[in-house]
């Protein structure tokens, strides 16, 4: 699984400006809300220490409200008064909770700067520095928290936990979003106190550095946190997002192409080698192997048989029956309603140097697109995925060894983000070759799991399912077409 960069937290950084711009009334509304709770707890607050917890309660609640508003934002949701309303009233007691913990962990940094400033002693100023970095984690934490307890519908202390797996699997996004935040926070809280410290000044910065902080950090950390969340497939699919997709499924299937929607049929015939009959009838076999592998020759009639590698377990062109057409290496090229692109990558993490190059094969067909990564050894570069495009199918090795493990395995499905998965070039009882495991790692990995009771699977545009799901096909003997 990719982690996330510091590039791709500026980068939402960025969407996150141009989403805040579109939203503009919302912007203006969470940043008044926003500016008048926090001037309300400062002075409340400044009166006695014992009213921070009240000024929690009060402020807490308008935080979720402006999140939860921020979320709808991202999600392309209406958002404005009635809908910031809903967020206080609905998270009103989660967020008193979340606010409960800030503040604990505010008042632990200032007993710790407070232990620094006047110990003597080294073991002292030790301890304190170490609560210190432990008071940024749970910070960061926080940052993650209340975005999740509004994304997931979730408890504080569900919200709590997934953040902390987030941080501990993003550390690099999450150490520039934190940056980020950390500047907007000045940009919208500097202004405000240096007034109320005397500085008419700064008085004239409030209108830009709330505006700033209150409405922009709120679609940004939502965007943040829901960007990362669909690494896992854990963020939610509003109802306008589900519209989009079901209105573009329609589109693919009846307005661009007189073909799309046609069932297609996957039959695996063993190791790497499998016939994809098109809707129109177009026949593509992958990868056909030799006797020595120990499934049944692929004795089967083909319009096209592409060849990811020249080895013997996926090169045994010989076997194939008719007068196929070939395609061993990257290009493009069309058979009937079928498109075929071939993409260079490498057999091993060396650049090819241990075990040469691989082709990776991209079938396009009946509105949707099947990917045949042959015998991918390593994570493809930027550039690869992107020449490969977006996937709909994915067919990809997890055996290990000669390619990609099981943990290599899933960090390139993460990537392409199919909607199926198909594992392939794994051990089986039937084959000979050794030093391959099995699916069952892989399979862990996933968090839905189809088995076929035979070796054809039919699959089709507009039926492809919205979570990412894993189909282990069956092998029998005497199965090849």
């Amino acid at each position: 699984m990719e982690r996330y960069t510091p590039a791709q937290a500026l980068a939402v950084f960025g969407r996150s400006a141009v989403m805040a711009y579109e939203r503009m009334g919302m912007v203006v509304i969470s940043s008044v809300v926003w500016y008048f709770a926090m001037l309300a707890s400062v002075t409340v607050a400044s009166a006695t220490m014992w009213a921070l917890p009240l000024a929690v309660v009060l402020v807490a609640p308008l935080g979720a409200a402006i999140t939860y508003i921020g979320n709808l934002v991202v999600h392309r949701e209406d958002a404005g008064i009635r809908e910031l309303w809903r967020g206080y009233t609905k998270f009103w007691v989660r967020a008193v909770i979340l606010g409960a913990v800030g503040l604990a962990v505010a008042f632990v940094l200032w007993i710790d700067i407070q232990a620094i400033m006047s110990a003597r002693a080294t073991w002292i100023r030790m301890l304190a520095g170490a609560w210190i970095y432990l008071s940024l984690f749970v910070g960061l934490l926080l940052m993650y928290s209340q975005p999740i307890m509004v994304e997931q519908d979730t408890t504080p202390w569900k919200a709590i936990r997934r953040a902390a797996i987030l941080i501990l699997d993003n550390p690099a996004y999450t150490l520039v979003v934190g940056l980020l935040e950390a500047a907007l926070l000045a940009a919208g809280v500097l202004p405000t106190v240096l007034m109320l410290s005397g500085s008419r000044a700064a008085g004239y910065l409030q209108f830009v550095g709330v505006g700033v902080y209150a409405g922009f950090n709120a679609v940004f950390r939502n965007l943040a946190t829901v960007r990362v969340l669909q690494r896992y497939n854990a963020a939610r699919e509003s109802g306008r997002e589900k519209l989009q997709r079901q209105l573009e499924v329609e589109k693919m299937a009846g307005g661009i192409s007189p073909n799309a929607g046609r069932p297609v049929q996957i039959t695996w015939l063993g190791h790497a080698c499998f016939l994809i009959v098109a809707g129109d009838g177009t026949r593509v076999l992958t990868d056909p192997f030799d006797g020595t592998v120990g499934y049944d020759l692929p004795a089967v009639q083909a319009d096209v048989v592409t060849v990811s590698h020249g080895h013997f377990d996926h090169n045994n062109i010989g076997v194939v029956q008719g007068s196929p057409q070939v395609m061993d290496s990257p290009g493009k090229r069309s058979f009937g309603g079928v498109r075929i692109r071939g993409v260079q990558t490498y057999h091993d993490t060396k650049g090819g140097a241990v075990r040469g190059p691989n082709t990776v094969f991209i079938v396009e067909t009946d509105g949707m697109t099947i990917c045949h990564a042959g015998d991918l050894g390593h994570n493809p570069s930027d550039e690869a995925v992107k020449n490969i495009g977006e996937v709909d199918v994915l067919l990809i090795p997890v055996g290990g060894t000669y390619t990609l493990d099981a943990k290599g395995a899933l960090e390139v499905v993460r990537k392409f983000d199919p909607r199926i998965v198909i594992p392939m070039h794994y051990k089986t009882p039937d084959l000979k070759l050794t030093g391959i495991e099995g699916p069952e790692r892989f399979l862990a990995g996933m968090s839905r799991v189809e088995r076929t009771p035979g070796s054809s699977y039919t699959v089709q545009a507009a039926s492809l399912p919205r979570d990412l799901t894993a189909v282990v096909l069956g092998y029998r003997k005497g199965d090849s077409q």
